[in-house]
């Protein structure tokens, strides 16, 4: 049976939450936060980077450095057998 899920590992669940500051220049930015629902621990980012190394951290893995998972091929169609 095709599974996405590396046997070694269990699954995560994380819930990101998503908000707007004022900066000093009083111009918005987005910030955000991750929590693992397994864990229970928190982590905050500032940009799209930030959140992939959060949730990678979190996860217990890295994200590699062109940003695609070795297993990535196709698309999420095939991958998921829609």
């Amino acid at each position: 049976m095709f599974s996405m899920q590396p046997e070694n590992q269990s699954p995560r669940t994380f819930i990101v939450r998503l908000w707007r500051e004022r900066s000093e220049d009083r111009a918005f930015i987005w910030r955000g936060s991750v929590d693992c629902v397994q864990s229970g621990e928190r982590a905050y980012f500032q940009n799209i980077e930030g959140l992939k190394e959060v949730i990678a951290r979190l996860a217990g893995s890295t994200w590699p450095e062109n940003g695609e998972h070795p297993e990535d091929s196709g698309s999420v169609d095939e991958k998921l057998r829609l």
